[in-house]
């Protein structure tokens, strides 16, 4: 994001480089929609059975849930999503294979930055799911029975990919690994 432009995503929808509001750096992106998708996605060098994903975001305005990131298969088929709740401003986890969804106790604050970071393991007996909010294990959304079917993560998604979304977020420091990054 630092040269100005979306370049190193595979393809980006309704997200804006701007330098307004930025967790560090001088650039972060925005999407303000009504009833549309915001998002951007990328395509892995490879693909991972075990995956972290780390990004900065930051909700200003929201009247529908807001996907935050997503781990996706090399056919860009999602795994499982975190989001925060807009009605109860709570951070929530669902898993795309089983449908399952998981909400954490405790709100996230408006108008703030906050660092999540999720580990994937894909498996469909023995898939694990660990999520921390702002560096803090959020265990209510920890699960080391997932089942998250045997396609290992090629694809990350920041954002939103349902077109009956209405919000003002940001994103900024996306980052993958194979090991944990932190904050």
């Amino acid at each position: 994001l630092e040269t100005g432009n979306l370049w190193a995503w595979t393809a980006a929808t309704n997200m804006v480089v701007e330098t307004a509001t930025v967790h560090s750096g001088s650039k972060a992106v925005e999407s303000n929609v009504t009833i549309a998708a915001a998002n951007m996605h990328k395509t892995l060098p490879s693909t991972y059975s075990t995956v972290y994903i780390r990004v900065w975001f930051r909700i200003h305005t929201c009247s529908t849930n807001v996907s935050l990131l997503s781990p996706r298969t090399a056919t860009n088929v999602s795994l499982l999503h975190l989001y925060m709740d807009c009605t109860s401003n709570k951070l929530g986890l669902r898993n795309d294979v089983t449908l399952v969804n998981r909400a954490l106790a405790s709100p996230i604050t408006l108008n703030a930055w906050h660092s999540v970071e999720i580990k994937v393991v894909v498996g469909a007996i023995g898939g694990l799911t660990q999520v921390w909010l702002d560096g803090v294990d959020q265990t209510s959304l920890d699960s080391n029975t997932d089942n998250l079917g045997s396609v290992n993560v090629g694809d990350v998604l920041i954002g939103d990919s349902s077109s009956a979304r209405t919000f003002d977020a940001f994103w900024d420091d996306a980052a993958v690994s194979t090991v944990w990054i932190s904050g």
